[in-house]
């Protein structure tokens, strides 16, 4: 076969989106593994208020022994084929909104073999239904960053994101993703006077639980009110390992799920900042 083989790069979970306004984010890295039945395609994290689905194929199938998030079998020809695409979903939960501007970015590293698919269009749905063009690149033989403009939504109850590929000059030409990353905002539609739940009166971050953990871990924290907000996880010699979330975020309670698969066994500090405000605990992975 055609495979670009390779490791999975200098991914670092997400953490360059750190300059992102929205909140939270759908963000999804891969680990180099050499298992198709098992491959690492579940989000690093999840949020009170939305489901984020795996980042999922739909037509191509996955590269035998490629690892990453690796697919081959892409249609050899110089236009879309609508039935060969990769994809991820977002979905809110009940009393919940999704909102998003074009301030942000969606940001995807990728790379592709040399008989790989030469190009890719991206578009997106509120519906599942009816897809818009969100944007249009070239795909490298080397891993790079691409970015678009995310589209201005505002307060939908669902969004998806479609890959298309083509142009690949073999069907065992590959398309590999090595991170995708979505930033978003999770309204509530609840309203702050019919809510019969006490508010908080200052930023509490709350002991993640299980704790000690493997491989996940929940991580439940309070803001007084509407607040510019950031949830990150570091080792002890401060290198950060992952954003988990990074905007404005509501008054209240949240909990984010971590997912520490590609990490050691060790001591972790995970911080929140908000206005300026932080507070930092200690977790620890046992694997």
């Amino acid at each position: 076969g055609d495979d670009d083989g390779g490791d999975g790069g200098d991914d670092d979970n997400g953490d360059d989106n750190g300059d992102s306004d929205g909140a939270p984010i759908a963000s999804f890295t891969f680990s180099n593994t050499f298992d198709c039945n098992n491959q690492d395609n579940a989000p690093l994290a999840t949020f009170t208020g939305v489901s984020i689905s795996d980042f999922g194929r739909n037509g191509v199938n996955c590269n035998i022994g490629g690892g990453i998030h690796n697919n081959r079998d892409w249609p050899v020809s110089e236009t879309i084929d609508p039935g060969f695409y990769t994809y991820f979903t977002v979905t809110a939960e009940d009393n919940y909104k999704i909102t998003t501007s074009v301030d942000d970015e969606l940001l995807f590293n990728i790379r592709r073999s040399n008989t790989g698919p030469s190009q890719m269009e991206v578009r997106y749905s509120t519906d599942g239904v009816n897809f818009e063009l969100l944007g249009n690149t070239g795909v490298p033989t080397n891993n790079a960053d691409v970015t678009l403009s995310m589209p201005n939504l505002n307060e939908v109850d669902y969004f998806e994101v479609r890959f298309y590929a083509w142009g690949a000059s073999s069907p065992n030409g590959t398309l590999r993703f090595n991170e995708v990353t979505a930033p978003f905002e999770i309204v509530s539609t609840t309203s702050i006077a019919d809510s019969e739940v006490d508010q908080p009166t200052g930023v509490v971050l709350e002991q993640n639980y299980p704790n000690p953990f493997n491989p996940t871990t929940s991580i439940t924290f309070s803001i007084p009110e509407n607040s510019m907000t950031r949830l990150e996880v570091y080792n002890m010699v401060g290198q950060r390992m992952a954003v988990l979330a990074d905007g404005v975020m509501s008054q209240g309670s949240h909990t984010v799920n971590f997912d520490a698969s590609g990490l050691s066994s060790g001591i972790y500090l995970y911080r929140l900042q908000v206005d300026g405000e932080v507070t930092s605990k200690r977790m620890t992975l046992v694997k």
